[in-house]
């Protein structure tokens, strides 16, 4: 806990970058913080022009200039427009205050290694790269998804590892939060979020397929972020693809996405063998977690710092249609593991995940920064 005593100036934080209010991590965090009585002050620019948007940034930030004790940058990871990557930096240049950088994970990875828009070694990757080594060691701290997250950031962009922090995602529990809501009639999972090469989406398409016949049905509320993927679902789907999958690609209302994961019976993670899947946790799984949803996802380092196996959650083999098709069955027969994962995940929600919760954790990094 936080003692008040020892701070009892009320901290004000600027939230500042090209960053998405909308974005899961930054909602928590900024909520969490506030609900902490920190006062928030967001400095944000969306305009497409690159020049523009600095500009712009620039001014507003003039504007509170002297009105923050420590700044927090955000970027955005829905994009991989280069240009949007050097918030750090820039901030740094406009700005005497400490800088921490919520960066999750880092561009060149999301960027490069993930979807692929650059090969390894190019140009244009090495300017990826360069934008998440400058934010780095601009930053005064760096916050990252998972310690195997900080490994790599610390071996890829040479910064030291007291620098570099752990904090976990969390989930909105303005939008995520349980309710009642009746099961659809046959045992239903869901899958949703973005398609990427760590979410293994064909394994997912061959376990539908090889448990068509037995009462499971799928729902994916989600949509390729990469052509390949995209290729590789339509030629799965082209090639007698499961009949019991149906998919979403449309945007759905926050509410109706909530109660369309309540209806369901189990929630779907991450399946590939890509080596970021070592390294990162999914936002739906902490969505998972919050409305008592067990979760199935393969077994990887990430996760299991968060995760424990038949505790709060369902492992299963990487990139193994069949094992994911037995544990599916296996959660569909047993409906005590399913009720002692479901209410274990949401314990821990609770107990680590919640805004509340991780906006006191930022806050006490702020203020031990802010001392030292």
């Amino acid at each position: 806990m936080i003692n008040k005593e020892n701070n009892p100036k009320k901290l004000t934080v600027c939230y500042f970058g090209f960053y998405e209010p909308d974005f899961s991590r930054n909602q928590v965090y900024i909520d969490g913080l506030k609900k902490n009585g920190v006062e928030v002050v967001e400095c944000n620019d969306f305009s497409k022009s690159k020049f523009l948007k600095y500009r712009n940034l620039y001014r507003e930030h003039w504007k509170i200039r002297k009105k923050y004790d420590l700044m927090i940058v955000s970027h955005i990871w829905r994009t991989t427009n280069l240009s949007d990557h050097f918030a750090v930096p820039f901030a740094k240049l406009i700005s005497r205050k400490k800088i921490i950088h919520n960066a999750m994970c880092s561009n060149y990875e999301a960027a490069i290694l993930c979807r692929e828009v650059a090969k390894q070694g190019s140009f244009r990757a090495k300017l990826y790269w360069m934008a998440d080594y400058l934010a780095c060691h601009y930053a005064s701290l760096i916050l990252v998804e998972t310690e195997e997250q900080k490994k790599f950031y610390i071996k890829n962009f040479k910064i030291n590892e007291k620098k570099c922090i752990r904090m976990w995602t969390g989930a909105n529990d303005k939008d995520f939060f349980i309710e009642p809501v009746n099961k659809n009639e046959k045992f239903t999972v869901v899958l949703r979020g973005g398609l990427l090469p760590e979410t293994g989406i064909e394994y997912v398409l061959k376990a539908a397929k090889k448990l068509e016949d037995e009462g499971v049905n799928f729902l994916i509320l989600g949509w390729a972020k990469t052509e390949k993927i995209e290729k590789n679902i339509e030629e799965i789907m082209r090639n007698k693809g499961p009949k019991n999958l149906k998919f979403i690609t449309e945007y759905l209302p926050l509410e109706n996405l909530r109660k369309t994961m309540l209806s369901h019976h189990a929630s779907l993670g991450q399946f590939g063998n890509h080596e970021r899947i070592e390294r990162t946790i999914p936002h739906r799984a902490f969505e998972s977690l919050a409305l008592g949803l067990p979760y199935i996802t393969a077994e990887a380092a990430g996760v299991k710092e968060l995760l424990t196996n038949r505790v709060n959650c369902l492992f299963v083999k990487r990139a193994n249609p069949n094992d994911l098709a037995e544990k599916i069955l296996e959660l569909r027969d047993s409906p005590e593991l399913r009720k002692k994962i479901a209410e274990n995940g949401y314990k821990l929600y609770k107990e680590k995940l919640t805004p509340k919760v991780l906006g006191e954790e930022l806050l006490s990094i702020c203020h031990r920064l802010i001392k030292n």
